[in-house]
């Protein structure tokens, strides 16, 4: 049994009223793909945590695409930690900046395609 299998057992639990047939459980399985194993893990958390009845497929997966931004956030933050540059920004001249290409890796890509619009 693969992980996403043993998270989705522990959905389940977290429910006992609720049934799983082999379609919904592969459907389920098919849908957790599109992301890694800590933002579904994460997911099932939250919801054994905050919902009171099991939710549809549609719920979870917004709830892990929430999941999905918020470690994505973090991740973030603790690659600027680590960074010399100023809060993802690195300083071309005085009082001009640019996305540093390590920290923020796809504004850095916007920025050198000419793509990248600043948020005030």
């Amino acid at each position: 049994m693969d992980q996403f299998e043993k998270a989705l057992d522990n959905l389940l639990e977290g429910f006992p009223t609720s049934y799983a047939s082999e379609q919904m459980r592969s459907l389920w399985l098919h849908e957790w793909q599109e992301h890694p194993l800590s933002v579904i893990s994460r997911t099932v958390y939250t919801v054994r945590r905050d919902l009171e009845q099991f939710p549809s497929l549609d719920e979870f997966m917004a709830l892990a695409e929430e999941e999905a931004k918020k470690q994505e956030r973090i991740g973030r933050q603790e690659r600027m930690q680590k960074c010399s540059c100023h809060s993802g920004f690195v300083e071309t001249d005085p009082d001009m900046f640019r996305p540093c290409e390590s920290c923020l890796p796809e504004t850095y890509a916007q920025w050198t395609n000419g793509e990248y619009e600043p948020k005030s």
